[in-house]
């Protein structure tokens, strides 16, 4: 993927290991692994052979064979299914770098690997390669717009605006009007001590959220 904002509706395919992609699987069930996207939608897309691998490492977690059929029907909403290209390898063996290959027959996509030094490469073929799920995150949100839904007249008043924010699975941030050394002065002239920003997405349930809490609005 590039830096630039896609222009128009796009799909974004995340491919993810089968280790990684099991631990994630039992983590955040039934809640969807990848964030909601505005520009476009975001599926893991797997292989047969990583769909058996993840199966077969449910399996070994000890979970009931239902609630590893579960996960599975889980994977299955949130993904596709694809046949990986034999042209474009990382390496000899096609089994180590199979989630790289289905990554770049998808384009545009991100490739999370548990292999360090496939990790290294951070980029091949226009693929992204990254070795956390929180850098996925980075990037497919960092295309995202964001919005000021609150103007805080205290630190302590943008904490409780954040944290309720978050607790309502919103992702928030609390962006300071100060200068340090100023003790406060621009709230005398601002009449805010900060901002509450949160991606355009979410600024209509944030809007909602804040509203519950009772507070003047500046």
């Amino acid at each position: 993927m590039t830096n630039e904002r896609p222009g128009g509706e796009i799909d974004v395919v995340v491919v993810i290991d089968a280790e990684p992609l099991a631990e994630l699987l039992v983590a955040n069930s039934p809640r969807p692994i990848l964030p909601t996207l505005s520009y476009g939608r975001v599926r893991l897309g797997y292989s047969r052979r990583i769909r058996n691998e993840v199966e077969r490492l449910l399996g070994e977690k000890g979970l009931p064979a239902e609630r590893v059929r579960a996960l599975l029907e889980e994977l299955w909403r949130q993904g596709v299914e694809l046949e990986p290209t034999t042209e474009v390898q990382a390496y000899e063996d096609e089994g180590r770098d199979e989630g790289l290959r289905l990554a770049v027959v998808s384009s545009p996509a991100i490739y999370l690997t548990a292999d360090a030094s496939l990790a290294e490469l951070r980029e091949w073929k226009d693929v992204d390669v990254v070795a956390d799920v929180e850098e996925v995150r980075q990037i497919l949100l960092s295309y995202e717009d964001t919005a000021v839904v609150f103007r805080a007249g205290s630190e302590a008043e943008a904490i409780r605006v954040q944290e309720a924010l978050e607790a309502a699975g919103i992702e928030a941030r609390v962006v300071s009007q100060q200068v340090p050394w100023y003790d406060g002065v621009l709230v005398v002239g601002q009449g805010y001590w900060g901002d509450i920003m949160v991606f355009e997405k979410d600024a209509a349930e944030a809007q909602r959220v804040i509203a519950t809490l009772g507070l003047d609005r500046r």
